[in-house]
């Protein structure tokens, strides 16, 4: 069966998407990968997440740990400053140093300033974001593949419109659920009687047993491993997740930790217990034109506007729905794979899926 979106498979995720359905549909948000497949043994990436399209002003920021056992740098600051100042970077757990200092030598080589510290005596300062799951199942993690190169590449890669999912960029070598993943993004329209605003989310997926597996509420993981005479249930976790959070909602940083919080929630949905082993690491943030590089201004009184909290559970609804459908996305989009020392990941079996999802009535068409 060729490869689709959880949405035109038939899986019922409630909410509006927007026209890609897609975390680029929030306006000015771009998405660059870069893949790197070498030979038998090399399967990683990068993938970045830039916040506003031609503005390199900080954006209003925060973050939520699920579960701690992953990485991602800059995030002290975050909670600190309550801004982001750049893009959201992901590759593979042995190449974050990598990733980071890439992308600091990239501002210093294009003549770039962080807003957040413009005019800083000596040059400007940076703490890029940079965060990871381990792909080192399917790829030389300790080979160190990747390069500034590929930093550069990525970086400059970045677009709006639809994005690519499955076994690409930060996503080419991980594993969810017992089965190949990747990246997967979704997003909803988020209309009330005051307002109409823009969610997406991208996750770099990673993480879960195949028991664990959800889809519209049915069992897929339980009736897969019993079809596939599965090891799972007495596997231990060892992967991860990383949730990135964009909206256009005016936020401010404490309004967008409540957000990202509302993530790990769809993730739930999809049967993750975010195990001992897993990195379960969640940022946001708003690219509201409030959060303009005034608002982070070294001089003088900034003035914002902010969404009142009574009227932020839509977005909470709207962040459980559109995680739950990027990991989905992450699992119907990636193809079976085949990397180092002959370790194979399986593409998630849609016939037996459908099946499945059909016994439990769970499937729209």
């Amino acid at each position: 069966m060729t490869r689709t979106r959880a949405r035109e498979f038939g899986i019922s995720v409630a909410g509006h998407p927007g026209p890609n359905n897609a975390i680029t549909d929030v306006p000015g948000v771009q998405v660059g990968h870069v893949t790197v497949v070498e030979g038998d043994a090399v399967r990683t990436g990068i993938t970045a997440v830039r916040p506003r399209t031609g503005d390199a002003s900080p954006v209003f920021a925060g973050q939520f740990v699920l579960n701690g056992n992953g990485e991602m740098t800059g995030s002290a600051w975050i909670a600190e400053s309550g801004f982001l100042d750049g893009p959201v970077l992901l590759t593979n757990t042995h190449s974050v140093g990598t990733v980071r200092d890439g992308y600091i030598r990239w501002l210093v080589e294009t003549g770039q300033t962080p807003a957040t510290n413009a005019g800083v005596s000596g040059g400007f300062w940076a703490l890029p974001v940079v965060a990871e799951t381990f792909d080192g199942v399917l790829n030389d993690i300790n080979g160190f593949h990747l390069t500034y190169d590929h930093v550069k590449q990525c970086l400059e890669s970045c677009e709006a419109g639809p994005v690519a999912e499955g076994a690409i960029g930060a996503g080419t070598g991980t594993i969810a659920f017992g089965f190949k993943a990747g990246i997967g993004t979704a997003s909803r329209i988020v209309d009330s009687a005051e307002y109409q605003f823009r969610l997406g989310v991208l996750v770099q997926s990673n993480c879960g047993l195949m028991q664990q597996l959800v889809m519209n509420g049915a069992p897929i993981g339980i009736e897969l491993a019993r079809a596939l005479a599965d090891s799972a249930e007495s596997a231990v976790e060892r992967g991860s997740i990383i949730i990135v959070i964009a909206t256009d909602a005016p936020l401010l940083p404490h309004q967008i930790n409540r957000l990202a919080k509302r993530a790990a929630m769809g993730l739930a949905r999809t049967g993750s217990s975010a195990g001992n082993g897993s990195g379960d690491l969640i940022v946001a943030f708003s690219t509201a034109p409030v959060s303009v590089a005034g608002a982070a201004a070294s001089h003088g009184i900034s003035s914002v506007d902010m969404l009142r909290n009574e009227l932020m559970s839509p977005l909470f609804e709207a962040v459980v729905q559109a995680t739950e459908e990027a990991i989905l996305n992450s699992l119907f989009a990636a193809d079976s794979m085949t990397g180092r020392d002959g370790s194979h990941a399986a593409a998630m079996p849609l016939d037996s899926v459908r099946a499945i999802l059909r016994q439990y009535r769970a499937l729209d068409c």
